[in-house]
This record gives structure tokens, C-alpha cells and sequence, in this order.
């Protein structure tokens, strides 16, 4: 499964967005959605790795599809987020899902570029602030470094109040009473 979710990209490319859709997309749901065994159970550190790998080129994947195929994809963002989320609620007990907030964190820039500035705005950039006051240290940077192409892909956008929404999060972030947020 691992090498399957790492390459679901190439495979993707390939075989081209026709079959990609009919074979594949239900293959990288199902490996987001792999459940989680507990940590007595070997398989674990696996299910992990899955996500890790199906997590680490989702932008390439969306990228072989259309643009009104890849709005149709949103649940894919419900799920991120989802994971996001649950992943930040147990943080103590799962330290390894920062690895994967890290992964969604560093393709924040690619995500803005494949999809509509709505989209952008309403699923990429809640999913953005979160990973901007995550627990993590890195995951936390790497999130601040890419909230600059949030900025860029609702710049140009008819809704003034995206870009307005973007910036008083920035600006919120620079008057946190935490250090941690003051830094991202």
C-alpha cells in the first residue's frame, strides 16, 4: 500500500484523468480514510506511513483532473480538515500525525494554484490558519511561509472580503497575545 500511496501521482499522470478518476480516486479516499489501529497493533506506524504517502503529492494528484472535476473533489478537503482537527485534538497521544500537518502545510502554495480563488478561500484557507497555530514548531512555519500564496491566488478576486478575511488573520497573528502565533 505504502509504495502505491507514495506514486498515486505518477500512476495518475499516466494513465490520465479519465481513469485516474474511475480507478484512483477511490483508492487515495480510502488510504486517507485508512482507520487508525491502536498502538498495540503493529500496523499502526503503517497506516500512518499511507496517509503520509497519499498526503505528501495530493496537489500533483488534483492537478491531472479538470478544474470543474477538481471542485468536485472538495470532500477531499473535508477530509484533510477532519484529519487536521483530530490530529490536533490528540496531539499528545499521536505525535506523528504532525508529520502529515506538515505535508498539507507544504503544499498550501501548490492547492492555491489548482483551484478557484471560492474554493481557495473557503476550504485551503480555514485548513491554513489551523496549521498556522498548530502545536508543532515546523508545522507552524511551514504554514507561515505559504500564507503568502493565499494572499497572491485572492488578490485579484471579485470578493474583497476574501482578501480583506486574509489579511485580518495575518494581522491577528502579529497582535497575538502568544509568542508563538506573534512568530508564524
Amino acid at each position: 500500500k505504502k509504495p502505491l500511496a507514495c506514486s498515486l501521482h505518477e500512476i495518475a499522470k499516466i494513465i490520465g484523468e479519465e481513469k485516474a478518476e474511475k480507478e484512483l480516486l477511490g483508492v487515495l479516499e480510502s488510504f486517507l480514510k485508512d482507520p487508525v489501529k491502536s498502538y498495540c497493533n503493529k500496523t499502526h506506524f503503517l497506516d500512518d506511513e499511507i496517509k503520509y504517502g497519499a498526503i505528501q503529492n495530493l496537489a500533483l494528484f488534483l492537478k491531472v483532473f479538470k478544474l470543474e472535476k477538481r471542485e468536485n473533489m472538495i470532500d477531499i478537503f473535508l477530509e484533510l480538515q477532519d484529519l487536521v482537527i483530530v490530529s490536533l485534538l490528540t496531539i499528545k497521544e499521536r505525535s506523528k500525525e504532525g508529520r502529515i500537518r506538515e505535508l498539507i502545510a507544504r503544499q498550501i502554495d501548490k492547492l492555491t494554484m489548482i483551484f478557484t480563488q471560492e474554493t481557495t478561500f473557503r476550504y485551503i484557507a480555514p485548513i491554513s490558519f489551523k496549521l498556522c497555530n498548530d502545536p508543532v514548531a515546523c508545522v507552524r512555519e511551514e504554514a507561515a511561509r505559504k500564507i503568502h500564496a493565499l494572499l497572491k491566488a485572492l488578490y485579484n478576486s471579485n470578493e474583497v472580503i476574501h482578501r480583506e478575511s486574509v489579511i485580518e488573520n495575518i494581522k491577528g497573528f502579529s497582535q497575538s497575545n502568544r509568542f508563538t502565533n506573534r512568530q508564524a
